[in-house]
C-alpha cells in the first residue's frame, strides 16, 4: 500500500468513524437530529436541511478472499451474502443551516452496533459518536471550512469544545444548488492546518477513497427541520 493511501484511509478514520468504546449505548436516533440538538451551536436559523449518508460493514469477495470492509450504501459493489455479518453502521449527517442568504453546516457521525436483546434476539443501538465539526461555506471556491470542533453528550445534545484539533475542509465537486433536495457531493478532503498526518504541511485526499468503487462521497437530502424563526 502506498504512503498517500495509508494516510489517506487515517484520514477518512479521522474525519468519518467512531472511537467510543464498543459496550457504550447511548441515548440518540435519528429521529432526534432536530433544532433543540444545535441550541448551543447555531444562534437562529431561516431554515435548517439534514442530508446523509452511510456506511456498513460487510465482506466483500476480492479474488476468492473475503475482505471485511466499509461500505457505502451507494456504492454498486455487491457484498457477500452467504456468510450472515451483523457489522456496525455509520451514519454521516451534514447539517446545511441557511441564515440571512448565508450557508453553514455541522458535520457529525453516529456508529451503531447490534446488542442481544432478550424479546428480539438482537436490537441495533447507537454505541458513540465521530468527530463533529461546525463550519461555514465559501461560494468563491465551492467548499466548506469546518473551523470549530465540536462535541456531542450522551443525550445527542451539541456542544462548542474549547480546544480545537486540527478540522478538515471539504471541497465540494460543485457549487450548492438552489433545489435543496439534490445531493451534496464531495470532491476532495483537506486538512490545511497542522495535522497528525502531514505535520506541518496539508495533507489533502480525493473522497473516492472511502469507497470501494471510487464513487465521490454524496450526502443525501434527509429532510428540513422546522425553525422558531
Amino acid at each position: 500500500m502506498s504512503n498517500y493511501k495509508y494516510i489517506a484511509i487515517l484520514m477518512a478514520c479521522a474525519v468519518l468513524y467512531s472511537c467510543n468504546p464498543a459496550k457504550m449505548i447511548v441515548a440518540f436516533n435519528e429521529g432526534m437530529i432536530d433544532e433543540p440538538m444545535f441550541t448551543e451551536v447555531i444562534d437562529g436559523a431561516d431554515s435548517i436541511l439534514v442530508y446523509k449518508t452511510a456506511f456498513i460493514e460487510k465482506y466483500v469477495d476480492n479474488n476468492g478472499v473475503l475482505e471485511f470492509c466499509m461500505l457505502n450504501k451507494k456504492d454498486t459493489t455487491t457484498p457477500f451474502r452467504y456468510l450472515k455479518m451483523m457489522g456496525d453502521n455509520q451514519d454521516v449527517y451534514l447539517v446545511r443551516i441557511m441564515k440571512n442568504k448565508r450557508d453553514s453546516f455541522i458535520f457529525f457521525s453516529a456508529r451503531s452496533s447490534m446488542f442481544p436483546d432478550k424479546v428480539n434476539g438482537a436490537v441495533r443501538h447507537c454505541k458513540g459518536f465521530g468527530p463533529a465539526y461546525f463550519g461555514s461555506y465559501d461560494q468563491n471556491y465551492k467548499l466548506i471550512n469546518f473551523s470549530k470542533t465540536l462535541k456531542i453528550d450522551k443525550d445527542g445534545d451539541m456542544h462548542r469544545k474549547k480546544k480545537s484539533s486540527a478540522k478538515p475542509i471539504f471541497i465540494l465537486a460543485g457549487a450548492l444548488s438552489k433545489n435543496r433536495s439534490e445531493d451534496i457531493s464531495v470532491n476532495k478532503i483537506m486538512f490545511g492546518e497542522a495535522n497528525k498526518f502531514g505535520g506541518k504541511r496539508p495533507v489533502v485526499m480525493s473522497s473516492t477513497i472511502l469507497s470501494k468503487d471510487s464513487t465521490l462521497l454524496s450526502f443525501s437530502y434527509l429532510k428540513t427541520i422546522k425553525t422558531g424563526n
